[in-house]
């Protein structure tokens, strides 16, 4: 078995509208056999962890799992302090994603 960092994305919906495309980036560890396997885990994990509450405005906020972005092995099979568990190379000056 190995460790991969797994990148869910969620967007919001308010009143079942989704408003300015508001989403939120979560990465979960998971482990599995192959990233295959550990995208599908991580995927019902997405799933298990959509939520819905009231704001104070009394609108209801659903959060909605979308998909999973990226999955990235670890290469390691046991976790530690300071393991790195997720990375992303970027420009500073380009686009946001």
């Amino acid at each position: 078995m190995e460790w991969f960092s797994a990148r869910a994305r969620f967007h919001s919906k308010v009143n079942d509208e989704q408003p300015d495309d508001l989403c939120e980036w979560v990465v979960y560890l998971v482990c599995g056999e192959t990233a295959d396997e550990a995208g599908k885990k991580a995927a019902t994990i997405g799933r298990g962890n959509e939520t819905s509450y009231y704001n104070e405005d009394g609108n209801l906020v659903s959060w909605v799992f979308e998909e999973i972005e990226e999955i990235q092995s670890l290469c390691e099979t046991e976790l530690y302090d300071g393991m790195e568990v997720y990375s992303r190379l970027y420009r500073r000056h380009g686009p946001s994603e």
